[in-house]
């Protein structure tokens, strides 16, 4: 019995394998995005911080929208899956400072290349247990 605890354990403590870097967590979250998780789902990818701040501009949008929560939410999951799903994310850089770290991608629009439009996108993830979207910023 001892025998399998042991060997238990230390497959456990190998199938965990190594930490995923900050692009890895970022790449799980745009798969994500694709397979159709809900907001909700979404939460998961962020810092506590970004969640509390998208949280607080539910209401505005609420109000601005003449929409209900239900709806709000609506419409961003589906913004959130058109606008991944018409993009191609190619890293440029990652840098890592301790718990921060900086991302940069070069994004193409896939849905209509005959724009020839790309983007860049800076991404700052945070450690909080695992790496976390913190925030993001998109240069057209």
């Amino acid at each position: 019995m001892r025998l399998i605890a042991i060997l238990l354990c230390s497959i456990l403590l190998t199938s965990c394998g190594k930490e995923s870097s900050p692009s890895e967590a970022y790449d799980a979250y745009i798969k994500a995005i694709l397979s159709g998780i809900s907001y909700e789902q979404s939460k998961v990818y962020f810092t506590a911080n970004k969640i509390a701040e998208v949280e607080s501009n539910v209401p505005a949008l609420m109000k601005s929208m003449n929409k209900s929560r239900e709806d709000v939410v609506a419409v961003y999951e589906k913004f959130a899956l058109k606008t991944t799903k018409c993009s191609s994310y190619s890293l440029i850089s990652e840098t890592i400072d301790g718990s921060t770290a900086s991302l940069q991608y070069n994004i193409t629009d896939t849905c209509t290349p005959s724009n020839n439009t790309s983007a860049t996108e800076n991404v700052t993830m945070l450690k909080e247990g695992s790496w976390k979207i913190s925030d993001v910023i998109t240069i057209l």
